[in-house]
């Protein structure tokens, strides 16, 4: 059940909630937990169940959760204490929303896992696939470490490639913004002027001056298609898993973005798997946890064609020579780590260079398209400037 609930916080402040229990009875005692003090309490309608804001936290803040929880864990305190005073000292309201359930229902009863299973998808399938293997080996210290350093890595990772990225686009859509002010406001007001003197006008400008003439008559529909096309291909993505694996195999082949997709979700896949074994979690139970880890469909599907291959008797690296998407390297240093008995080692090497491979590529990317896009826009910028400067020049020219 969903309840809409006005409450008073210990500091005396009125919140407004909208939370999940299973009766009346649980959420007196979730809000009891949290030192709230309720003024109403009613079952929530059908609009707020709806628009329900779920708790949604940072790659940083959750950063920050494992690693305070690991301290937390190595440093002898009950975790049920721990959780309570991390709760106090966060300033992140989703933050202190998730840490009162996983307090609430450890303090319940619940293992540390359950508990954490209970705040959805604010944790990931990773980080809790290594909660429940250090509650198993009695070493969840270690896993909450692990867990940290790898939701900073891939994060690290990410913003690197967006970084790399950032100036090119801020760049491009800069100047072609500049170009569109020209060609859609600039354009008809100096065609109207050589219109006036009946200048005659070069097939250049007469080219600007068309593309100035139908921006101006279509350019709002050409906006509201796109838009439209925009919202037709989100929404396909997320509803036709067909439709997905198209564009998934497309964005692999594209030029330059295909090439770090692929390097990236390489680096995950033996980040991952290394991960996982290395915390003691059987190879077919790590492949299964990750399958729906990867954002690209394609990889998703090679992972399931491992996993069965791997359920079939084959081995790790033959199952992997056998899908398309990993290159030879990898698959001879998984070859020679199952042979030698260092897999979790090499598996890391792998996760190393890949992560290295992809963070250069993205600062090459970016090295090469700076010079490249400003060329291309001002190519255009040029032309605008020459359709505009030759009318003018043949007026001058006339009046003398």
């Amino acid at each position: 059940m969903i309840f809409s609930v006005r409450a008073f916080n210990s500091a005396g402040k009125k919140l407004r909630l909208t939370l999940e229990a299973s009766g009346s009875q649980e959420l007196s005692a979730y809000l009891a937990h949290c030192g709230l003090e309720p003024i109403t309490v009613k079952e929530a309608s059908n609009i707020s169940r709806r628009f329900r804001r779920k708790d949604r936290i940072s790659p940083a803040e959750l950063t920050e959760i494992l690693e305070s929880l690991h301290l937390v864990i190595k440093s002898g305190i009950p975790l049920t204490m721990g959780l309570k005073e991390l709760t106090e000292d966060t300033d992140s309201p989703a933050v202190e929303s998730i840490l009162n359930r996983v307090s609430f229902r450890t303090a319940s009863g619940d293992s540390f896992s359950k508990a954490c299973e209970s705040c959805g998808s604010a944790f990931g399938e990773t980080v809790l696939s290594l909660v429940r293997i250090g509650e198993e080996t009695g070493r969840l210290d270690k896993t909450l470490k692990d867990a940290s350093n790898h939701v900073q890595r891939i994060t690290d990772l990410k913003a690197g490639i967006r970084q790399a990225l950032m100036y090119p686009a801020f760049a491009f859509f800069s100047l072609l913004g500049a170009l569109l002010f020209w060609i859609v406001y600039v354009m008809p007001q100096m065609a109207e002027t050589f219109r006036v003197f009946e200048a005659e006008l070069p097939p250049v400008t007469m080219g600007i001056i068309g593309v100035s003439g139908f921006l101006g008559s279509y350019g709002l529909f050409i906006l509201m298609v796109s838009c439209a096309s925009a919202v037709l291909f989100s929404y396909f993505r997320r509803s036709d898993a067909g439709f997905r694996l198209k564009t998934d195999k497309l964005i692999l082949k594209i030029p330059v973005a295909g090439s770090l997709v692929h390097l990236f979700n390489l680096a995950f896949f033996a980040e991952y798997i290394r991960l996982m074994t290395g915390s003691g979690l059987p190879l077919y139970r790590s492949l299964s946890v990750m399958e729906n880890s990867f954002s690209s469909t394609v990889f998703t599907r090679a992972v399931k064609g491992i996993r069965e291959s791997v359920s079939g008797g084959e081995s790790f690296s033959v199952s992997m020579a056998k899908q398309k998407l990993f290159p030879p390297l990898l698959v001879r240093m998984v070859s020679i780590g199952e042979q030698t008995g260092h897999l979790t080692e090499q598996l890391e090497t792998a996760a190393e260079h890949y992560l290295d491979k992809a963070e250069r590529t993205a600062k090459t990317v970016s090295k090469v398209l700076e010079p490249a896009v400003i060329g291309f826009v001002g190519i255009f910028m040029l032309i605008i400037f020459i359709g505009l400067l030759s009318p003018v020049f043949s007026l001058i020219s006339g009046i003398k």
